[in-house]
């Protein structure tokens, strides 16, 4: 290869390189940032994602919560429950904690940078709700 196509290709490679840095340091952010939940991104996502994948592999998976009454009406105490069942293991449970723990510092950082603008997302979101909470109800009336 020719010097002037290696100098040519230097520019796309260190951007190459810079975005697999990024995306391989604060993924907990990156996943908080790029694909947030139902409610937005979270502050401070990625930590509590890296904590939260880290407190999984060690007691494993959150228990659901139970409902006050099934789908068919019954109470509680007539609804037939079966015995929990205990999680199976998962293959990469101690890469996963040390993953997420290796992360975590990389989160907390890449978490500030990005707390303005999570802010912004979370005060527009509340500014938007109290909007249309005081807006009255459209009538359908017919005269």
């Amino acid at each position: 290869m020719s010097k002037r196509l290696v100098l040519s290709l230097l520019p796309a490679v260190a951007v190459s390189l810079a975005a697999l840095a990024i995306f391989l340091t604060g993924c907990g952010t990156s996943r908080n940032v790029l694909f947030p939940g139902k409610e937005g991104p979270r502050v401070f996502g990625g930590v509590r994602y890296d904590a939260e994948t880290a407190v999984e592999c060690v007691a494993g998976p959150p228990a659901a919560k139970k409902p006050e009454t099934d789908p068919a009406g019954a109470k509680p105490a007539e609804t037939i429950t079966a015995a929990p069942k205990t999680p199976a293991p998962r293959p990469f449970q101690l890469a996963d904690f040390l993953t997420s723990v290796a992360d975590a510092p990389f989160s907390v950082a890449a978490d500030t940078v990005t707390l303005p603008w999570v802010l912004y997302d979370r005060a527009r979101e509340v500014a938007d709700r109290r909007k249309q909470a005081s807006q009255p109800p459209a009538t359908t009336e017919k005269p």
